[in-house]
């Protein structure tokens, strides 16, 4: 994690490797805006008190979501392949049957069937078909026979959607290689000594409470506090009772920051602008802050909330510094909706990896180093 050291000039310092093209890319992310920054100046007590993350957003959430998406992937697969089943001559659905007595011919192969074997048949029209030839054909894209020649046209069209598949299983494949974010966006867990006065200090200052009820703070940006608070206490809960109510409190405080700041927002174009203005100094506003949605998403993941903790995720990427961040936010943002399941984050995803391509070409003329001949299909970055 980026804490005590590792500063150069104000600035945390972090590569990453494109893993097509092997490039080495810099990110020189201004101190002030990781998450230990935004911690210490809310709440300097905790200074001694935190221990670098242990967990990166993405494989508490993307990957466990994805996981969960490959089963629903491999049914929509079956599906296709349903589409183009073998057929008979006379575009009839095939059944899988047993031949109900012997001396039936498959109507390719003429191999016999024995009473009982497993075959494909359409009993209207007397074809029936072995499952070597089913099986075959099924590979062949359901035609028994040669595959039909395609026009130019098509022909271009299937290379185009061949390359585009090859660059999303490459995608896929090169996700355990996203740019880690977690020492940039992630201060750690915060870890009390025992009747430390530090831990006192910063209760009395975040965690009042009446009725059991906890009290609002006078800043929106306080509220990131709390919910550091309130997570520490969770992972020390004395109960799975304790510990959930401690992260809905979490999740609660950090909620309120985002929605009432976006709520107090005019539209998209002052959320740009607030993100170019702190491109180079501390965030401004909550809801344009990737720390606080990064943090919104390690709760959920403790909640088991997956499909929310993806979408802060995404709102990470979406609130980064473009002119810093903007080539790994491309790759990351790739990779997360290549492995969903949805034809639209399919499209997204390539859409992801042209921008990839136009941001690295633009750093070629910037000190970076690698090799530069592709592997696979992002076309040489």
């Amino acid at each position: 994690g980026i804490h005590a050291g590792a500063l150069a000039g104000g600035t945390a310092p972090l590569n990453w490797s494109c893993p097509e093209c092997l490039t080495q890319y810099p990110v020189q992310a201004p101190i002030d805006m990781t998450s230990h920054a935004l911690l210490l100046r809310l709440m300097p007590e905790v200074k001694d008190a935190v221990m670098p993350p242990a967990g990166d957003l993405w494989l508490l959430s993307v990957m466990k979501l994805s996981a969960g998406n490959a089963r629903n992937q491999d049914g929509n697969r079956a599906n296709k392949q349903g589409k183009t089943e073998p057929r008979d001559p006379k575009g009839h659905q095939l059944l899988q049957c047993q031949a109900p007595l012997s001396g039936l011919y498959c109507g390719l192969c003429a191999s016999s069937f024995d009473q009982g074997t497993t075959l494909h048949a359409c009993f209207d029209c007397d074809f029936f078909v072995c499952s070597r030839c089913f099986t075959r054909a099924q590979a062949n894209k359901g035609h028994f026979g040669p595959k039909p020649l395609l026009s130019a046209q098509e022909q271009l069209l299937s290379d185009v959607n061949e390359a585009r598949d090859r660059a999303l299983h490459l995608l896929v494949g090169h996700a355990a290689h996203r740019f880690d974010l977690s020492p940039l966006l992630h201060f750690g867990t915060i870890r009390w000594r025992p009747e430390e006065k530090a831990r006192q200090a910063a209760e009395s200052r975040f965690l009042q409470r009446k009725c059991d009820d906890l009290l609002p703070l006078g800043s929106y940006h306080d509220y990131y506090a709390r919910a550091a608070l309130l997570h520490a206490e969770a992972l020390s809960a004395a109960s799975p009772k304790e510990r959930n109510v401690r992260l809905h409190e979490a999740r609660t405080a950090l909620v309120t920051a985002l929605q009432t700041t976006a709520e107090n927002t005019d539209g998209p174009s002052e959320c740009r602008r607030a993100r170019a203005r702190s491109a180079h100094v501390g965030f401004e506003r909550p809801d344009a802050d990737p720390r606080f949605w990064y943090l919104l998403g390690i709760v959920l993941c403790e909640l088991n909330a997956f499909t929310e903790a993806v979408f802060a995720y995404r709102q990470v990427l979406n609130n980064l510094p473009m002119e810093t961040f903007g080539h790994v936010v491309h790759f990351n943002l790739a990779c997360l909706l290549s492995l969903q399941q949805g034809a639209g984050d399919r499209a997204g995803a390539l859409r992801e990896l042209k921008e990839l391509r136009r941001t690295c070409r633009s750093l070629h003329g910037t000190s970076i180093s690698g090799l530069r001949e592709g592997r696979g299909d992002y076309s040489s970055c």
